[in-house]
């Protein structure tokens, strides 16, 4: 994990993208609670929807404008916070990751792997 690089694009821009991308997301929380929770209800909203293919395209596309303008912090926030709660069921893993290319699934895939090994699924 990273959590101790600068990363300009998450301290400064990713929650503009979130409300691009999610109009309709509303979280529990607010900026002054942090992404960490912010981005724990996102994971629950788009594990809510995983039924919608225009909807995983979206997440999919957002998930790799971040990775590419994120550093560290924006890759481990997306690993723990919704990566993570797609790993947790086998039929998700599997449409989610049917969506994802390049550099975002060589991420999810790697993270998989570590997640099978220390989660039972």
């Amino acid at each position: 994990m990273h959590s101790k690089e600068t990363d300009t694009y998450y301290d400064n821009y990713l929650r503009e993208d979130v409300k691009n991308y999610f109009p309709d997301f509303e979280s529990l929380f607010d900026d002054d609670d942090g992404l960490y929770l912010i981005f724990s209800d996102l994971g629950d909203f788009i594990i809510e929807n995983l039924s919608r293919d225009e909807f995983i395209a979206t997440v999919a596309d957002f998930i790799k404008i971040a990775l590419n303008k994120g550093q560290g912090k924006t890759e481990d926030l997306i690993v723990i916070q919704i990566f993570h709660k797609v790993y947790a069921s086998v039929d998700n893993s599997n449409r989610f990751r049917s969506f994802l290319k390049g550099r975002e699934l060589e991420i999810f895939d790697g993270y998989l792997e570590h997640y099978l090994k220390h989660y039972n699924r």
